[in-house]
């Protein structure tokens, strides 16, 4: 998976060592540093530094990306209730699944940066009506 961070973010970060390895091992077009998750992640320990002070605007969902991920969350929830579905995780499941999440690089203060969700909410639907754009559940 490809990520995409800001070249103004990058140049906020006072460890110099730490960007030219990211920018050495990525491609930057348009402003944006292009780089391979797993590489960005191996520099980012290398360097020991904490996923926000890496690049915590990576991928940012739109204002349209969040209207159309809700419209398409909305779809699914409706779809279910006609089908007399389950809509809501036990307890135990959101909690793990909310856990997951706040561990994420993308978590930013209780959203997904990824899809724009509200994580407290989303980790209560079951995997038919609310899923992770990482995979990760």
């Amino acid at each position: 998976m490809i990520i995409k961070c800001p070249i103004e973010h990058l140049n906020a970060n006072p460890n110099r060592a730490y960007v030219d390895a990211l920018t050495q091992q990525g491609v930057v077009s348009v402003g944006f540093l292009f780089i391979d998750i797993a590489k960005a992640n191996s520099i980012r320990l290398q360097f020991n530094m904490e996923p926000k002070q890496c690049c915590s605007n990576k991928s940012k969902a739109t204002l349209i990306d969040k209207i159309k991920n809700a419209t398409k969350a909305t779809g699914r929830v409706l779809k279910a209730v006609m089908k007399n579905e389950k809509l809501l995780n036990d307890t135990k499941e959101s909690d793990r699944r909310f856990t997951i999440c706040r561990q994420c690089e993308q978590f930013d203060k209780g959203r997904c940066s990824l899809c724009g969700c509200w994580i407290k909410f989303k980790t209560q639907l079951t995997t038919e009506t609310g899923h992770c754009p990482k995979k990760l559940w």
